[in-house]
């Protein structure tokens, strides 16, 4: 205590002389730390008689005027005393984390950010909690649990189906709009024709029998018949005879409607006759900007099936482009005509175009 009192003394001298400045710490005060201004400045420990110091609770390492923090915690699950896993003690109890951990003894990982359905056993991982109902990085892509064939899944087992599919799963193809008599077998969107039936809407049926589509188109008006009809300038049951000009002789034949080609040897006045049509020009020269069955419901007025008009009359002009009658001086506009003549199609009259 003697020494203690002469020492306060000499820094009191030294003080009222101008050789310490009062706003400058003296080197004995940090040496000191049981002084009274230490122990006012300082809730880390305190000093008993023997001025040694007593490290308060919280606070650890005596040697070190009791400056380290300490961190414990129990755990509730069991009597287990656990401290900053990841992290420091940066006072006492209180635990400052790594980068991507949290809680009170940074023990809880954090997911990676966006995680939607996952969990960590690491900072920023992102473990799906059910492979089966959602995948991906992220663990935010739902599965279907039966699988999405042709779609995509907004939620688990809910599948949303892409264009041209239907069904639960999306596994049905879906037929093109305005297929009449087919349907899709692989891809959507298809008109695959049943038996019996063609066209890119399946709309025209197919003779049993043949039917030359270039020259005729089929009916079959109930299921148990269907008829071959010609356009005109076609006859025989497929429609694949052209039918030659009226008055050729019987040696004559024709390679197109209306024509007279007549073998050597063979004088007639209608040899090397050709009538250069424009009836139907949009039919017959293929320039199709109708369905099937459009193009059949405009000529089954037209096509005759083998009846004859002995009295019918003609007005050949009106479906030939105007002129002298194509058929030649001897047969004029209104002369009376033989069905035969045609084919066995009936004449075609005005009202018909």
């Amino acid at each position: 205590m003697f020494s203690l009192l002469v020492g306060l003394t000499l820094v009191a001298q030294l003080a009222q002389a101008g050789h310490i400045n009062r706003r400058q710490t003296p080197l004995v005060h940090d040496d000191m730390p049981c002084l009274a201004e230490n122990l006012r400045e300082t809730d880390h420990y305190i000093c008993n008689d023997d001025n040694e110091m007593i490290c308060l609770s919280g606070w650890s390492e005596p040697a070190n005027q009791c400056r380290t923090p300490v961190c414990q915690f129990r755990t509730a699950e069991a009597d287990v005393t656990k401290t900053c896993k990841h992290g420091d003690c940066a006072r006492p109890n209180v635990c400052a984390c790594e980068v991507g951990w949290d809680g009170v003894a940074c023990d809880e990982c954090i997911p990676l950010p966006g995680c939607l359905d996952g969990t960590c056993d690491d900072a920023f991982e992102c473990n799906c909690r059910n492979a089966s109902r959602y995948t991906g990085a992220s663990c935010d892509i739902p599965v279907c649990r039966e699988g999405c064939a042709n779609g995509y899944c907004v939620d688990p087992q809910e599948c949303i189906c892409e264009d041209g599919w239907s069904g639960q799963l999306c596994d049905e193809c879906i037929t093109l709009p305005g297929c009449l008599n087919g349907h899709c077998s692989t891809s959507p969107l298809e008109c695959t024709c049943n038996e019996g039936w063609m066209g890119s809407l399946c709309d025209c049926p197919i003779c049993k029998k043949g039917c030359n589509m270039d020259h005729g188109f089929c009916t079959n008006e109930n299921s148990s018949t269907d008829e071959c009809i010609c356009y005109p300038g076609y006859k025989g049951e497929t429609c694949n005879e052209c039918i030659k000009y009226p008055g050729c002789p019987s040696e004559g034949y024709c390679t197109e409607p209306w024509e007279c080609l007549c073998p050597s040897g063979v004088n007639h006045k209608y040899c090397n006759t050709t009538v250069k049509h424009n009836l139907l020009p949009e039919y017959y020269h293929h320039e199709m900007s109708k369905t099937c069955c459009e193009m059949n419901k405009a000529l089954s007025a037209m096509s005759g099936k083998g009846n004859t008009q002995e009295d019918s009359k003609f007005d050949f002009n009106l479906g030939f482009g105007g002129g002298d009658s194509p058929f030649g001086p001897d047969l004029t506009e209104g002369d009376a005509v033989n069905a035969d003549d045609f084919g066995g199609q009936n004449p075609v009259s005005s009202d018909t175009l």
